[in-house]
């Protein structure tokens, strides 16, 4: 019987007895490993000449890492388990490619924004941004520009800028990219002309970028989990945690405050 597996048991008796946090550490360390693996097969495959499995591979590699980033959000009460968010996770892979990478997005220039000297620069030009004071390409252009500026002396800095070329080059359209998954994976044919229309060997997308980024994006996924966790039995850390926590629980609270008063005052406009 599967119950009798002891590693189901084991997890079972994890789950039971174990907080919704260390569950959600868990499973990212799940799919964190899920996603390594794909690495390796997907780096074997291409070695080996298969470029269309090996490229969907990669994609369904992303896919695993989207949900290891989603996972930060629940970690820190960012989100709900009933957010949309959450959901699209286990449903949408173009969405689930767009919401991970937009938490990863976030995650990584956090990292950087509390070692940087420039906070009141960068926040300034975020300002600028939400009161439309410049567009988005001309934010990324000075945001850049402090990044850069801070390179040689926080380490952060440079590593920042490459995920960020990286995502740049990866972003250009997550609908392309999941068809291109089916592409790797499948035969097409027509019955009524008796005619196979397309196979994985005649897969002709080069995938070089795009597993070497995943490398990459893997490498630093494993680097950030591995801090986070040595670091989670610190007394600062476990403060700065629960600190978190409630100002997001303050923030969601005066977000729906907000958006009440909104929805009042346009229906007293009518």
């Amino acid at each position: 019987m599967l119950i009798e597996n002891p590693f189901i048991c084991d997890f079972l008796s994890f789950v039971m007895n174990s907080s919704k946090y260390d569950f959600y550490l868990l499973l990212q360390k799940t799919c964190l490993e899920n996603a390594e693996q794909f690495l390796t097969d997907a780096e074997l495959l291409r070695n080996n000449g298969s470029f269309g499995h090996s490229y969907s591979l990669a994609v369904l590699g992303f896919e695993e890492l989207s949900k290891f980033w989603m996972i930060y959000g629940l970690f820190f009460d960012i989100y709900d388990e009933n957010d949309k968010q959450v959901q699209v996770m286990q449903s949408s892979h173009v969405d689930k490619h767009i919401s991970g990478w937009n938490n990863f997005s976030y995650i990584v220039f956090q990292e950087y924004f509390y070692s940087s000297e420039k906070k009141e620069e960068i926040l300034g030009i975020y300002e600028e941004l939400k009161t439309e004071i410049i567009n988005k390409k001309a934010f990324e252009r000075k945001l850049r520009k402090i990044i850069l500026s801070e390179t040689k002396s926080i380490p952060l800095a440079k590593k920042t800028l490459e995920i960020m070329d990286i995502l740049e080059k990866l972003e250009a359209d997550f609908t392309i990219m999941e068809k291109r998954k089916q592409k790797g994976f499948y035969v097409e044919y027509d019955l009524s002309k008796k005619q196979i229309t397309y196979s994985p060997e005649n897969f002709i997308y080069d995938n070089t970028l795009f597993i070497d980024a995943f490398s990459v994006i893997v490498d630093y996924a494993k680097t950030y989990h591995d801090s986070f966790k040595s670091n989670l039995k610190r007394k600062s850390i476990k403060e700065y945690i629960s600190n978190f926590r409630r100002n997001v629980q303050l923030f969601k609270q005066e977000l729906r405050k907000s958006e009440e008063e909104t929805k009042l005052k346009n229906n007293n406009n009518f």
